[in-house]
């Protein structure tokens, strides 16, 4: 399936308000916070007992929109990923990310 490029941008700027959305509310900022408080030796192991556990997400009111991601990412080129949220264009392809860096 091609889709015409206007309808293809379209697509992505819903998908990053509907993550801008999610990622901006109160209770996922906080997360975030509290993740950026952690030292760094020990903020893989918070995302990973914390950020993609749907019971901590849950006990932190924190409810991830259907049709959204949270994940462990890495990019080849050694960036400090820590996590991503992300949500597949209507393609089921190619999806839009914002990624968490330990910076």
């Amino acid at each position: 399936m091609k889709f015409h490029p206007d309808e293809s941008r379209a697509d992505v700027e819903r998908c990053l308000t509907d993550i801008k959305t999610f990622v901006e509310t109160p209770q996922f900022e906080a997360l975030v916070s509290e993740l950026r408080r952690t030292p760094q030796d020990f903020r893989l192991k918070f995302v990973e007992e914390v950020i993609l556990r749907g019971a901590e997400l849950t006990r932190r009111e924190i409810r991830v929109p259907d049709g959204m991601l949270i994940q462990k990412s890495a990019f080849a080129d050694g960036r400090p990923t820590l996590f991503c949220v992300s949500k597949y264009l209507p393609d089921r392809r190619r999806k839009v990310t914002i990624t968490y860096d330990d910076a």
